[in-house]
């Protein structure tokens, strides 16, 4: 709310500023707010152009702050609820009331923001956001112009295209935003065993899919380490910021023929729910002792999921990209991510010559059908030199043996 009656101080309110979108708006606070809006794509009118024809707006003091077409719901930041002068401040919470009744007089839906949500706006607002609407904000990273996200890292094709087969030709490649909740929890237990005190202690951070809620990475600061795999592949990107990057700049990088983004299905009161039930399930540790008479005596501890306290939550959007190399008629793919460079999937990794099998060993691709075989199952024409797989090679001599494909194989 910022057209009140009286005029507020600048140094308690702030100074005007521009928004990503270009448009001036009365301070900070309200760019901040604003550019929230443009950078996760949703539709927004500010003040004058947020006016209705009903009533309640006709006047300048009840003009609206945000309006959001796509969902039919204002938004006001109340903005000097907290401000330093009390006359002011007085005056501003009796207009504020004055104002909400307007809104439920005529039936409006609307969502209230105040300046201390501005320090997780995204947090604050999806809460909001669910509480006046009844069902969850779903957005992606990708603008129209820009991305919020995690930057890629500048030697992402070097990654993709080390320790290829011969033969592989350039790859088509698939960027995917995908968000992630980094969890930093901190859980401690105590219990008694045989009269003692006796603790249970972890710190560290887990890291959640943003759709569905799965764990996909997992470390450990300190403490006792709970039975969830770490993969390695996401806990790095626990060091970086998110950037808002234009999409021009993203494209010249690639170029890729598909840029997505997935939505955000799980919020932030569910991932926080959902890693404190992985923690309780997986921590615990085993006491024993032996006692006197021989018998050993054992007690295992256990935390409860009101035991584990969530430090911080984060959402990140994190690029991803699929590059697919087409060797013959047969495609094979790998999965990067792409700011810290890991790779999560590489078909390069598994021989295709009968039963599917990995191996860590050098591989090649069949110049007759295309399969990736690996050392045991792939050979080069001793004449020359064509890759084949073991259903397109022939070897001679027993001690000695010697392959070569069906152009060569001797008389």
């Amino acid at each position: 709310m910022d057209s009140v009656a009286t005029i507020p101080d600048r140094r308690d309110y702030g100074k005007p500023s521009r928004t990503l979108r270009g448009e001036l708006v009365k301070s900070q606070a309200e760019k901040q707010i604003a550019d929230y809006f443009y950078i996760n794509k949703i539709k927004y009118s500010y003040e004058s152009q947020a006016k209705t024809d009903l009533s309640a707006f006709r006047d300048n003091i009840s003009k609206p702050d945000f309006f959001l077409p796509d969902y039919n719901v204002y938004v006001e930041f109340w903005g000097l609820i907290d401000v330093s002068n009390p006359v002011l401040r007085n005056k501003y919470k009796e207009d504020m009331r004055w104002k909400k009744g307007h809104y439920y007089k005529n039936h409006l839906k609307f969502i209230s923001l105040y300046p201390w949500h501005l320090n997780d706006i995204d947090g604050a607002f999806r809460a909001q956001f669910k509480l006046t609407m009844g069902k969850d904000l779903i957005t992606g990273p990708v603008g129209e112009k820009s991305v919020y996200a995690l930057s890629i890292s500048i030697r992402f094709r070097d990654s993709l295209l080390n320790g290829l087969p011969d033969g592989v030709g350039p790859p088509k490649l698939d960027l995917l935003y995908a968000p992630y909740y980094f969890v930093e929890y901190d859980s401690f237990t105590q219990g008694n065993f045989l009269y003692e005190r006796v603790n249970l202690a972890s710190k560290g951070l887990i890291v959640l899919e943003g759709q569905k809620g799965g764990v996909v990475d997992f470390a450990v600061h300190s403490g006792n380490i709970p039975t969830i795999a770490m993969s390695g592949g996401f806990i790095g990107c626990s060091t970086f910021q998110q950037v808002e990057l234009g999409r021009s700049e993203i494209a010249e990088k690639g170029p890729f023929s598909k840029f997505n983004a997935n939505p955000v299905n799980v919020t932030k009161g569910e991932a926080e729910r959902l890693a404190q039930i992985e923690i309780a399930k997986n921590l615990s540790e085993t006491f024993s002792r032996k006692l006197k008479n021989g018998t050993v005596s054992t007690k295992t501890l256990r935390p409860s999921q009101n035991n584990v306290r969530v430090v911080s939550i984060k959402l990140v959007n994190i690029p991803l990209i699929s590059a697919y190399f087409t060797f013959k008629s047969r495609t094979y793919s790998r999965v990067l991510q792409a700011t810290t460079n890991r790779l999560l999937a590489d078909d390069f990794l598994y021989c295709t010559v009968g039963q599917r099998h990995q191996s860590n060993q050098a591989v090649l691709l069949c110049d007759e059908c295309g399969n990736l075989a690996c050392k045991d199952h792939g050979k080069n024409c001793a004449s020359c030199g064509r890759a084949l797989c073991a259903n397109h090679v022939s070897s001679k001599g027993i001690v000695l043996k010697k392959y070569y494909c069906p152009d060569h194989v001797p008389v």
